[in-house]
């Protein structure tokens, strides 16, 4: 049966970045958003030098993605009394933003309401009142495990090396609360789905499952 259609090439390796770019260069693909996470939650300079840690350097390096093509900065402001951990002040989300705003007049900002371990709610949603376009609303419970490097001076706020082994928990109740208080103020919610790889690895690493494991993704509906 023909349709009137020609197909052509359509196996290829989708993990080779050259050949994806292209492939865009060559396709009607629309404008794609990329967003950037300069830095993340509980780690800084002690893991990579060249993580930001103060606003002044979260804007730098906002600026500096904003200009390689960066339309979305997802922002982690971090606690000025231990810049190595989040910040769950509005205030320390304020300044950031605002440096942000004035080197990238035009781009996204996406505030973070993962925060860090150990945090309420009320802490995580401190940085809606920052007025960002978009903020993090994870759909799910998301669990933790890994080491962080020990903090050494010269760097400030010097801590030894820690374990983590947690849960970032996340009910229904939980989102349906940070979805209401994101609508308030009129921001947008990046929905973010917690990835499972990570946990089978380890238990593969741990020797806890063979290779010959199955892993099953199971899409469970709820509807009101």
């Amino acid at each position: 049966m023909t349709y009137g259609v020609t197909v052509t090439n359509t196996i290829w390796d989708f993990k080779n970045p050259y050949e994806w770019m292209e492939r865009t260069a060559r396709s009607s693909f629309p404008p794609l958003i990329v967003c950037c996470a300069i830095t993340g939650g509980i780690q800084g300079k002690e893991t990579n030098p060249h993580l930001p840690e103060t606003a002044e350097e979260q804007a730098q390096a906002a600026y500096e993605a904003y200009n390689a093509g960066a339309s979305m900065i997802h922002i982690h402001a971090r606690n000025t009394e231990k810049i190595y951990d989040s910040s769950d002040k509005t205030e320390e989300y304020r300044a950031v933003n605002r440096m942000i705003r004035e080197r990238c007049p035009d781009v996204i900002i996406n505030n973070t309401t993962g925060g860090s371990y150990g945090m309420t709610d009320e802490q995580r949603l401190a940085c809606l009142d920052a007025r960002p376009e978009m903020a993090s609303l994870n759909l799910g419970p998301e669990m933790y495990k890994f080491k962080t490097k020990a903090r050494e001076i010269p760097l400030t706020h010097p801590r030894p090396a820690e374990t983590l082994d947690g849960l970032h928990p996340a009910s229904y109740h939980q989102i349906h609360h940070y979805a209401a208080e994101m609508k308030k103020r009129g921001i947008k919610p990046e929905m973010e789905i917690d990835v499972i790889r990570n946990k089978i690895l380890e238990l593969i690493v741990a020797e806890r499952v063979s290779d010959g494991g199955h892993a099953n993704y199971a899409d469970r509906w709820r509807f009101p």
